[in-house]
Order: C-alpha cells, then sequence, then structure tokens
C-alpha cells in the first residue's frame, strides 16, 4: 500500500518545516540541484569548474591540464612612467644644447586639444646637421596604447615633415625601451 504524498498548497496544506522534510527526503530541496533518480549514476569528473571529463558511457576519465598562463617577464623599462620618461628626454635635451634648443611640453593638458603629442622639440643648426631639427615625440610607457587622437595628430604631423625640406622632422611614439634610438635623434 501507497501513501499519499501530502500537497502543498490547497486543502491537505503542509507546514514549512514539513514541505523542507519532504524536499530534503526527495533529494528535490529548492536549494540544491536535483540529482536524479537514486539509481542514477555519479555526476561526471570536474578537475575544475567548467570542464567535464567523461566518455561516452559517463565513466570518468582523465582530464587534460589547463593551459598555463604565460606572462611576460618584466624588465627594468617596465617599472618606468611616462612622466619619468618624459623627464629624461627634456634633462637630455638641456644637458645636450642648453638653451639653445626649444622644448614644449603641455603640463595640463585638460584644457587643450586632445591627443596632442608631449613634446615637440626644436633642435637648433649643428655641424652634422646643416638644418634645424624638430622632434615630435609621444612618450608611453611599455604597454601604454596610442588612442585615436593621437594617432590623428601623429598622422598631421607626418604628412607636415614630409613634405618641408627646410627641417629634418622626426614624429614617433617613443617607449622607455626605444631610449638608444631616441638618444640618436637628439645627438648634435
Amino acid at each position: 500500500m501507497t501513501t499519499a504524498k501530502p500537497r502543498r498548497g490547497g486543502m491537505n496544506r503542509v507546514s514549512k518545516e514539513e514541505a523542507r522534510l519532504i524536499d530534503y527526503l526527495e533529494g528535490t530541496s529548492p536549494t540544491t540541484p536535483r540529482r536524479g533518480p537514486r539509481n542514477a549514476p555519479e555526476a561526471p569528473y570536474r578537475p575544475y569548474p567548467g570542464v567535464y571529463c567523461a566518455n561516452a558511457m559517463g565513466v570518468p576519465i582523465q582530464a587534460p591540464a589547463p593551459k598555463k598562463r604565460t606572462r611576460r617577464k618584466a624588465t627594468v623599462f617596465d617599472r618606468v612612467s611616462e612622466r619619468e620618461w618624459q623627464a629624461e628626454i627634456i634633462a637630455a635635451v638641456r644637458k645636450l644644447y642648453g638653451n639653445r634648443a626649444l622644448v614644449y611640453h603641455t603640463f595640463d593638458s585638460r584644457r587643450s586639444d586632445a591627443g596632442f603629442p608631449d613634446l615637440v622639440i626644436w633642435l637648433p643648426i649643428t655641424e652634422d646637421h646643416m638644418f634645424p631639427r624638430l622632434l615630435i615625440l609621444e612618450c608611453k610607457t611599455e604597454k601604454g596604447k596610442v588612442t585615436p587622437a593621437q594617432e590623428a595628430w601623429i598622422t598631421a604631423f607626418e604628412t607636415l615633415t614630409n613634405y618641408t625640406s627646410s627641417v629634418e622632422g622626426t614624429v614617433a611614439v617613443v617607449r622607455p625601451s626605444d631610449k638608444e634610438e631616441v638618444w640618436r635623434w637628439l645627438a648634435p
């Protein structure tokens, strides 16, 4: 003889404690996932979240090892901020040329047009250079990204320097790892 299961609503009301007890005995508690029939096989093996490892018969198998994340090794240049990098370039220009070179840097760019390059450097005529040189540099950290506005300014200045023959122009995005190349550009 089977006993009738009491309903939760309607005429045969069950208290909350009785409903919890029934759910617990049946394995259908709203707080725990349904486990299926009592004779169901165990859930597939999960070596780490989101990965099921079982063959077609549901038998657990060895899971592939998770891929290791490879990180780029940190270099000395990773620790240099954009402000320090700019200050180093300006100090090198001042040391090499004194007051003969002109350096422009917008210190507070909140009221300026977006994307204007960080440094505009005018180097005078020297023995090795018969024309003045104009360096337009966008300083970035090793991981820094160029914004679309910065890219537009760089393109505009590249166009200008390509069409003028009386000035040697260099337009570039420079990072601390480009230090040797920047020093070559600054050399008298």
